[in-house]
């Protein structure tokens, strides 16, 4: 039978470091310190947690009707830098291409759109912006956009002799090939089928024409012949020819007269086959279509650019469709909806594919995000949040996973964010209006934040400066660190849940106190509500106020004005009890909180 009451403990559960981890599935009786609920609070590395930050509008567009589903940042070789938004919309299917100078551009300007509704993805080469959607290839020079690479000419070249010229054959004869090219880029694209050899004959000249393009980049010719009876191209001497809606050459060039230069091998400068999930590595530029994923050329290349020039044999199939694309350091990572595979080597002769991760693929590209060399985050299809170097693999978000569950992963994104103060994995949900964040620096989640986007970028818009900007309702947002309110203006409230503490010193059944008064230590902004709740569930359990019976200033010391300490005693029906857990709120307001210390105040029952 119980032993009678003895003499009485204080205890203090003192809490300096109120970054706690945010843990949504957590078992009631959970000892660790931790919050199980909360919204729009900030964890720092100062080991202080406090109001979020706001999100401003980046421009004043407004894209009511569509959806943002890319940010994306570019920065050219002068330095200048662009921000990249794609934006799509059902009715009608269309997926466009805006972009906006920083420094000179007030709204986002739209250079490109394709009549389906799919996302674009993009990279950066050479100098260009590089973009496919599965449907369009195109590419951007700050100036121009124009397809990425250039077809093969619909027909074989024309040929036709005149006589009483200087070209004679006695080994079979000659073929030619021929390619259209940029005078600008450099890059020929993918040759033509060879004509049929001439056959001996004595004193000609030809005269080479062929088939048209509407494709305006293309302002040359390229035009090669074999020596006679060989089977090498080499390009003649009077090629490139100017192309302007048609062309033809007049050639009178004997073998010794041909250039050294050969022609590109048959499919080798194919433009890129139509595809999505835009990626460089190991030197090239990754696609995926299908089950396929392409890559560009680079040390196999004869003329024209690499980066244009995608071999129609430079593939290989993972027997899934492919549904986003990943890099770390030393791997290309494929995913597929139900497993991640792995492109590792950095040449022809050396690259191979592997399988790597077995049900833990992603649904979406916007699943997936790089944070550098050495991280990938990713949102799995079965809800769990992972980072991986492209070796091993480590779960960050088993603490949130019954929130993570519960996404619509149509609707979410995810991404990194470092900007010299924060280091941040986040996870989106559009669906929701709801954003969770993994603060890498101190290893927790934090409370949601009530703003979610459709898309995620963590852009560089000047050298070491980072902006963390969402699109959210069809507008492009931007974090403000230094203002707290949202993009129409409005503050936001901010709350937090305490898991149960032990109001004793943890030993066990019998063990109980009197709850006697909460103190905190916070910045010259208060509160709004102070409340607590005993031996019940805390997540759905009734809490009890005692904001009211706040001492006006805490005993034995002086007030500062920007490190406030409140004390807050309970109720006087408050009885004993085992464990204790808190609640904080705080008001909508356009100033940060900030919350440095938190002691629940017990007096323990011994004896019992």
């Amino acid at each position: 039978m119980p032993v009678p009451p003895g003499f009485k403990d204080y205890i203090h559960h003192y809490i300096t470091d109120t970054v706690l981890p945010y843990v949504s599935n957590a078992s009631v009786v959970e000892r660790r310190n931790h919050f199980i609920d909360g919204s729009n609070i900030l964890t720092t590395i100062y080991n202080y947690i406090a109001r979020r930050p706001g999100w401003g509008r980046d421009t004043n567009d407004n894209f009511s009707t569509q959806n943002i589903e890319r940010l994306f940042l570019w920065e050219r070789w002068d330095g200048t830098r662009y921000k990249i938004l794609n934006t799509t919309s059902s009715t009608p299917g269309t997926s466009e291409i805006r972009t906006l100078k920083i420094g000179t551009d007030t709204a986002y300007n739209l250079i490109y759109t394709s009549s389906v509704s799919t996302a674009f993805d993009f990279v950066v080469d050479n100098n260009t912006l590089y973009a496919g959607n599965g449907t369009n290839m195109v590419k951007w020079d700050a100036t121009t956009v124009n397809l990425w690479g250039i077809a093969k000419p619909a027909a074989v070249a024309t040929t036709s002799s005149i006589t009483s010229g200087s070209i004679t054959a006695s080994n079979g004869g000659y073929s030619w090939k021929y390619a259209f090219g940029n005078n600008t880029t450099g890059h020929v694209g993918q040759i033509a089928d060879a004509t049929v050899i001439t056959g001996n004959f004595t004193s000609l000249n030809y005269v080479i024409s062929g088939s048209t393009t509407t494709d305006p980049q293309v302002d040359l010719v390229h035009i090669y012949r074999t020596a006679d009876g060989g089977g090498t191209w080499f390009e003649e001497p009077n090629s490139p020819v100017t192309y302007s809606g048609s062309w033809s050459m007049t050639t009178s060039s004997t073998d010794a007269n041909l250039t050294i230069t050969e022609a590109p091998l048959a499919n080798q400068n194919a433009p890129p086959p139509p595809s999505r999930y835009c990626k460089f590595f190991a030197s090239r530029i990754w696609t995926a279509s299908g089950s396929l994923v392409h890559y560009s050329n680079w040390e196999e290349q004869r003329e024209g650019v690499e980066q244009e020039s995608f071999n129609t044999t430079n593939n290989f199939s993972f027997g899934q469709l492919i549904t986003g694309q990943g890099v770390t350091q030393r791997a290309l990572l494929p995913f597929t909806a139900s497993d991640v595979f792995r492109v590792i080597g950095d040449s022809l002769s050396t690259f191979q594919r592997q399988p790597f991760l077995e049900r833990m693929g992603a649904t979406t590209q916007a699943n997936i995000a790089s944070g550098g060399l050495r991280n990938l985050g990713f949102l799995s299809t079965a809800g769990t949040a992972h980072v991986t170097d492209g070796v091993g693999v480590e779960e960050i978000g088993l603490p949130v996973r019954s929130d993570l569950a519960g996404i619509d992963q149509s609707k979410s994104s995810v991404g990194f964010h470092f900007d010299g103060v924060r280091s941040w994995f986040a996870v989106q949900d559009s669906g929701q209006d709801k954003m969770w964040i993994y603060d890498v620096d101190n290893g927790v989640w934090m409370v949601p934040w009530s703003q979610g986007g459709t898309a995620i970028g963590s852009l560089e818009t000047a050298q070491g400066s980072y902006q963390l900007l969402i699109g959210r309702s069809g507008r492009p947002l931007v974090m403000t660190t230094t203002t707290y309110t949202d993009q129409d203006g409005s503050a936001y409230t901010a709350f937090i849940k305490t898991g149960l503490m032990e109001m004793g010193q943890g030993q066990g059944p019998g063990e109980v106190a009197n709850f006697e008064y909460f103190a905190l230590e916070r910045n010259g902004h208060g509160l709004s509500n102070v409340q607590f709740i005993q031996d019940e569930d805390p997540s759905d359990g009734t809490f009890t106020t005692i904001f009211p019976n706040l001492l006006d200033n805490a005993p034995n010391r002086t007030q500062g004005t920007k490190l406030v300490e409140d004390w807050f005693y309970r109720t006087t029906t408050s009885g004993t009890a085992r464990r204790i857990a808190m609640r904080l709120d705080w008001t909508s307001s356009a100033s940060e909180f900030i919350l440095y210390s938190m002691d629940t105040m017990t007096n323990e029952i011994q004896g019992v």
